[in-house]
C-alpha cells in the first residue's frame, strides 16, 4: 500500500528475494577499493555506492544520463532517511528478529565464497586468443565421412568386415545400415564437429581419407565409419563466433580452476561422511507418485567438513527432494544421490576455506551486510512500527470521499464500430472516409474482413477498461463520432470508430469506501513519517561532505523525482 509514497518500501517483491539481489550486486564490487563518503549519520557513513544502489533500486539499471546537483541532494536525503529509519530500528531489536540474522548470515556466507572465488578461480579464468582460436579450430573444423549403422555389435563388426573386404559401400549402406543416411551411402557432408556425437566426432577426426573405422555405439546403435575429408573451419566465421567461443573457453577454464582449488581443499580439510547417516535417506514413493526424501529426525549429520562444519540429515534430504523431483524412476533417484551429497560437500569446502581466510569479516563485507540488513529492517519498522495504531472513522472515509468523488467516475459505456483491412494504406483510406461522414455498415460490408462485417461493423455495447493499455486510454478520452487512427493487430489493419458513448456517473461511495480507507491510512502515514523524519534529523548529528557532492556525477536513466522522498519534508 506504501509502494507509491515510499521508495524503501517494496511489497510486491519478497524481502528476502530483494536481498539475494543486493548481495549479488555488492559481491560485485567487493574488490574493488572503497568507496568514497559522502555523508556521516549519527557516526554511520552514506558512500558513493549506497547512492548507486538506490539509483539502481528507483530506476533498474544506470545509465548515462548526469544528473544535477539537485537530483543528488534528493537522493541522499533519501538515503539519509534511511539510514535513520535504520538505525531507530536496530535500536528495537529488529534486527534481531526472524528472519532477518538467518538471512544476513546467508548473504554473509554467499559473499565471503565469491571472494574466495574471485581471488583463486577469476584470474585463471581468462580466456586467451590463443585458446579462443583452438577452440575454434576444435569446434568448428568439418568433417565428411560415410557412417553405416547396426543395431547391435555384431551386426557392426559383419559390416565393418564386408567393408574391408572391399564390398561396395553404397549398395552395403542401403542394404544393411538402420541410419536415416543408408539411402545416400551414409555419407555426412562438411559436418561441424560440435554438431557431431562426442563418440563420433573422437574417431571422424583422427581418421584419413577412405580409412575405415569402428564400430562406435551411437544413439541409433553401433555404427562404422568410413573417412573422406577433413576440413579446417571457415575463417570468416570466426569474428562472428569469438564472443561466444571465449565465453565457452572461459567457462571450460572456470570448471578446470574450481576442481583444481577444490582437490586443494580436500587435502587442507577434513571430510568426514557417515555412511550409515546416508544409507537411511532412502526415496520414498508419495501417494501422488513423486519421489520424495525422508531423513530418520534424529537430527544426526551425513557428514563434516573440517572441524566443525556438518551436513545434516535434514539438510541432504532436502536437496535430494528438490533433484528428485525431476527423476522419475527410484533407481535413477539413488544413482543420483552421491552426486548431490558430493555437491554439498564442495559448497562446505569453499565456505570454510573462506571463512578460514576471515573473508567474511573484510569492512566491505560488513558494509555490504549492514545495507542488506537496512533494507529488511527499514519496511519492517515502517510497517510493524510507524503504522501501527493508525485507526480510520466512517466520517474520516466520508470526508475524504466528499474531497475526491469528482475523480472517482465510472469508465464510459461505448458501442464502437470496427473494420478490419489488410494494409495500413487500405485502413487510413476507410478511416478517411468515416472522418468525411461515409456510413459505417456500407463501408464494413465493402472492405471490412472479420465477423463483424454482416452486423455493419458494430460491436455490442461495452465498458472500457481502465488497465492503462494505449487503446483503452484514447477511448476513454474520446467523444461519440470519433474515428481512432487505424491500429496494427496481428496481420491486419483496424479502425475503429466511436458511435456511441454513454456516461455512468460517480462512484457511490458505499463501492469506494475500502478505497477511502486506504487513502486515508496513506495520508496519516505521510504524516506520521514526516514527523519521524523531522524529529530524527533534529536531534541526530548529519555531516554531509558537500565538496564530494559537488564533485560527484552520478548517472541514470531519468532525473529522479523531486517530490519522491520521505515524508515530503524538504532538504
Amino acid at each position: 500500500m506504501w509502494n507509491d509514497t515510499f521508495s524503501c518500501l517494496r511489497p510486491a517483491v519478497s524481502i528476502l528475494a530483494a536481498c539475494a539481489v543486493a548481495a549479488a550486486m555488492a559481491s560485485a564490487t567487493l574488490a574493488q577499493a572503497p568507496p568514497t563518503v559522502v555523508a556521516v549519520v549519527n557516526g554511520e557513513e552514506i558512500t558513493t555506492a549506497d547512492l548507486e544502489k538506490r539509483l539502481e533500486n528507483l530506476h533498474g539499471e544506470v545509465g548515462a544520463t548526469q544528473r544535477s546537483a539537485a537530483s543528488l541532494e534528493r537522493l541522499l536525503f533519501r538515503v539519509v532517511n534511511d539510514v535513520l529509519i535504520g538505525q531507530e530500528a536496530r535500536f528495537l531489536g529488529l534486527h534481531l528478529e526472524p528472519p532477518v540474522p538467518a538471512a544476513v548470515e546467508r548473504n554473509r556466507q554467499r559473499l565471503a565464497v565469491s571472494l574466495l572465488q574471485r581471488e583463486e578461480i577469476a584470474p585463471k579464468s581468462r580466456p586467451e586468443d590463443e585458446e579462443v582460436k583452438a577452440a575454434f579450430a576444435e569446434r568448428y573444423s568439418r568433417a565428411s565421412f560415410h557412417v553405416l549403422t547396426a543395431a547391435d555389435r555384431e551386426g557392426a563388426e559383419q559390416i565393418l568386415d564386408a567393408l574391408r573386404a572391399g564390398a561396395d559401400l553404397e549398395t552395403l549402406a542401403r542394404e544393411k545400415s538402420i541410419d536415416p543416411y543408408r539411402e545416400e551411402a551414409g555419407l555426412l557432408e562438411d559436418v561441424t564437429r560440435k554438431d557431431l556425437q562426442p563418440a563420433i566426432a573422437n574417431v571422424v577426426f583422427r581418421m584419413a581419407p577412405r580409412e575405415v573405422a569402428g564400430p562406435v555405439q551411437t544413439d541409433l546403435g553401433w555404427s562404422v565409419l568410413v573417412g573422406r575429408s577433413l576440413k579446417e573451419p571457415d575463417p570468416l566465421l570466426y569474428a562472428e563466433l569469438k564472443p561466444r567461443l571465449a565465453s565457452l573457453v572461459r567457462q571450460r577454464k572456470e570448471a578446470a580452476a574450481r576442481n583444481e582449488l577444490l582437490e586443494r581443499l580436500r587435502s587442507r580439510h577434513s571430510v568426514i561422511i557417515d555412511q550409515k547417516a546416508v544409507d537411511s535417506i532412502q526415496p520414498v514413493r508419495r501417494p501422488d507418485g513423486r519421489l520424495t526424501a525422508e531423513a530418520p529426525g534424529t537430527g544426526k549429520a551425513v557428514a563434516t567438513v573440517g572441524a566443525e562444519n556438518t551436513i545434516s540429515g535434514d539438510e541432504y534430504a532436502a536437496a535430494l527432494e528438490r533433484r528428485w523431483r525431476t527423476i522419475p524412476g527410484e533407481e535413477a533417484a539413488r544413482a543420483a544421490a552421491p552426486i548431490i551429497l558430493e555437491t554439498l560437500i564442495n559448497e562446505r569446502l569453499l565456505l570454510v576455506e573462506a571463512y578460514d581466510r576471515r573473508y567474511h569479516e573484510l569492512p566491505a563485507v560488513r558494509r555490504a551486510l549492514h545495507g542488506l540488513e537496512t533494507e529488511m529492517i527499514v519496511p519492517k519498522y515502517l510497517g510493524s512500527v510507524l503504522a501501527a495504531g493508525i485507526e480510520v472513522s466512517e466520517e474520516e472515509k466520508k470526508t475524504h470521499y466528499e474531497k475526491v468523488k469528482s475523480t472517482l467516475r465510472r469508465p464510459p459505456r461505448l458501442r464502437l464500430g470496427q473494420i478490419t483491412v489488410p494494409t495500413l494504406e487500405s485502413a487510413e483510406a476507410v478511416a478517411k472516409d468515416l472522418r468525411g461522414g461515409s456510413d459505417l455498415a456500407w463501408l464494413a460490408a465493402r472492405h471490412s474482413t472479420d465477423g463483424l462485417r454482416d452486423k455493419g461493423g458494430l460491436q455490442d455495447w461495452s465498458v472500457v477498461r481502465q488497465d492503462g493499455m494505449p487503446l483503452s486510454s484514447i477511448l476513454l478520452a474520446s467523444e461519440a463520432g470519433t474515428v481512432l487512427e487505424p491500429i496494427r493487430q496481428d496481420d491486419s489493419w483496424v479502425v475503429y470508430k466511436v458511435v456511441a458513448r454513454e456516461e455512468q456517473g460517480l462512484f457511490p461511495y458505499q463501492e469506494v469506501s475500502g478505497n477511502m480507507r486506504e487513502a486515508v491510512v496513506r495520508e496519516k502515514f505521510t504524516e506520521k513519517l514526516d514527523r519521524f523524519v523531522k524529529t530524527a534529523r533534529s536531534r541526530s548529528e548529519i555531516e554531509v561532505r558537500e565538496d564530494v557532492l559537488a564533485e560527484l556525477r552520478l548517472s541514470g536513466n531519468q532525473e529522479a523525482e523531486a517530490g519522491a522522498h520521505h515524508g515530503g519534508t524538504q532538504h
